[in-house]
């Protein structure tokens, strides 16, 4: 884990600003780097604040230099090939990861890229061409963002608050605020005009003359030999547990989320698995409601799955269990407060940002620089697969998004200004986000990728690095690929998603494997409302002029100041139009709080 930071300057003379890399703090109380180095040269600024996650870290203090070809790599990265890369280019097992990338990079130039797989964000200089190559993963887990002044510099850094510093002019990115108040997702957009994301799987090169974005990979469809449902089963056990595997090459404990669904259940007893091979222990992390219990308000779901995660607990003794209860008390608002300096946009699901800085805290905690995840899962190892049934479906959604836009998401719009609503541009964002041709594409390169990059931040902060083997490139490539029947027998809950059902029948209970309901997140989180609606009815009431004549454009000043009117206290068990319309009262709080500082 590494805080990048990368300057190039692009002009014929010194940049009078240019030891403002040293102003670039990243001042977290929730660890102190094991390295940290700025180096300024006449063209070329890097700043590393190292997080050793790996073994190998050590073994590459960032910015480094190859004395031999003196290029420069400063790389936030985990990669889940190490060894297959260290045996490509006969190096020793302790090499780390940066060192590889550089190593490939000078073996096979820009398609070095074609060879990596796992985590990364990276920026390679080379003062011979005076040229900058960086690049993100397939799937933007490691996010970069960048902006380029021609003629005069390029800044790119893995968090946002550098370039409040470093850049000559930002300028806030309306239309992009109106996009994610719709809920779409840009994979480039941020913040300001001025900035930009770089998308998983593309890389950039940038010279005295241009900036340009290359695309080196993008999801696609192989051609799998033709085998049984049991074959295909079997190939995914062992891909499943190659990519688990990878993701334990670190130092100290390992932990995971486990919250008794399908994804996080399995990538944890994979790991119980594993780690009991070494006679060592898991310590996992499961949120909980205060006092809620049974059915939620939603058909199907239940407030939390604590009984299903007992019985994964019960099959593996090495797990070492918390129970972490929401913190109601708390104003969330204020720990976005200090986070939103380091992202590159707003947070919109609210509701979830307590439970996964939580998790982040229990895993620095109990001697881990890692939590491992399950949560892209759904698009990948418990796909619930495509039937012809679902392309109807598409098709009606689609005729629905077209004809009366604003209704899909449960009439979710209905919180947002409605001359918005009405305008060409609304109807246009609203239908592209109603109506998606390949859900499984979408969910895998789209909309998760935009918010991965967002939270990614929160990591950094916390120092606890996500790893999720659900998301791994190679298993990735093999879901996408199978064919659709693998995954479903029947339009029946419990006929579809089988490729754990059935495919990991053997490592988890039978809770999961037979389980046709779904547990809640943050199930609990309106209630915060009842504590501290004055304080959040205060901070909309204190807007500054600049930040309200942008945000009451976008969501309905009426409906969220009705909603205190209406609302002194919500019940206990608030049906579903209350915690709708609170869903968006807490988005709009979160997005004016960003936009106030």
């Amino acid at each position: 884990m590494n805080r990048i930071i990368a300057r190039l300057n692009l002009s014929d003379t010194s940049l009078s600003n240019h030891n403002k890399l040293s102003e670039c703090t990243f001042d977290t109380p929730h660890w102190q780097p094991d390295h940290h180095a700025i180096i300024n040269d006449e063209k070329i600024g890097l700043s590393a604040t190292q997080r050793f996650i790996t073994p190998q870290c050590t073994d590459c203090l960032m910015p480094y230099q190859d004395q031999e070809s003196q290029i420069w790599i400063n790389a936030d990265v985990y990669l889940t090939n190490h060894d297959y890369l260290c045996e490509l280019l006969d190096v020793n097992k302790s090499t780390a990861d940066a060192k590889l990338i550089l190593s490939t990079y000078r073996r096979y130039g820009y398609d070095c890229l074609n060879y990596l797989s796992g985590y990364f964000s990276f920026v390679i200089y080379d003062p011979i061409k005076n040229e900058l190559f960086a690049a993100v993963d397939q799937f933007s887990n490691n996010p970069l963002y960048y902006s380029y002044e021609a003629g005069k510099q390029f800044i790119c850094a893995n968090e946002f608050s550098p370039f409040r510093k470093l850049s000559s002019q930002l300028t806030i990115n309306e239309r992009h605020f109106l996009e994610i108040t719709l809920d779409t997702f840009s994979m480039t957009e941020t913040s300001y005009q001025e900035v930009f994301r770089l998308k998983g799987g593309h890389y950039l090169i940038v010279n005295q003359t241009e900036c340009k974005e290359y695309c080196y990979w993008e999801l696609k469809k192989s051609k799998l030999p033709k085998m049984s449902r049991e074959g295909y089963y079997q190939e995914f056990r062992k891909l499943f547990c190659k990519a688990v595997t990878s993701c334990l090459r670190n130092i100290n404990e390992n932990c995971s989320q486990i919250s008794g669904g399908m994804d996080s259940s399995s990538v944890s007893a994979q790991v119980a698995i594993i780690l009991a091979k070494e006679n060592r222990k898991l310590y996992s992390f499961t949120a909980l409601p205060n006092g809620l219990e049974g059915s939620s308000n939603r058909k199907n779901w239940y407030y939390h799955e604590m009984p299903i995660v007992e019985s994964v607990l019960k099959m593996y003794p090495n797990i070492i269990h918390h129970k972490h209860y929401s913190k109601v008390d708390e104003d969330i608002y204020r720990e976005l407060d200090v986070l939103n300096l380091y992202i590159d946009q707003p947070i919109r699901n609210v509701a979830n940002i307590e439970w996964i800085l939580s998790s982040y805290y229990f895993a620095t905690k109990n001697n881990s620089r890692v939590i491992l995840t399950g949560a892209v899962g759904n698009s990948t190892i418990s796909w619930t697969g495509e039937s012809f049934r679902n392309k109807l479906g598409k098709i009606r959604s689609y005729l629905r998004s077209k004809l009366k836009p604003r209704s899909v998401f449960n009439n979710f719009f209905d919180y947002v200004n409605q001359d918005l609503l009405a305008s060409k541009l609304g109807q246009e964002i609203i239908f592209n986000r109603g109506f998606v041709s390949d859900s499984q594409a979408y969910m895998l390169t789209k909309s998760p990728t935009a918010l991965k990059s967002t939270a990614y931040a929160l990591q950094l902060w916390y120092g606890a690095k996500n790893l999720d083997p659900t998301i791994d490139k190679e298993l990735t490539e093999f879901c996408y690929s199978l064919p659709q029947w693998v995954f479903y027998k029947d339009n029946k809950t419990i006929n579809r998603r089988l490729l754990v059902r059935e495919g990991l029948k053997d490592i988890l209970p039978s809770t999961i494997t037979e389980s046709i309901y779904r547990g809640e997140q943050a199930s609990d989180f309106y209630l915060s409302y009842n504590i501290h609606h004055q304080e959040w009815l205060d901070r909309l009431n204190n807007l500054k002029p600049a930040t309200q004549s942008i945000i009451w454009k976008y969501f309905d000043k009426d409906k969220m100041f009705g909603f205190f009117k209406e609302y002194s206290q919500i019940p206990d068990k608030p049906d579903n139009q209350i915690t709708t319309r609170l869903m968006v009262l807490s988005r709009c709080i979160s997005f004016a709080g960003y936009l106030d500082q």
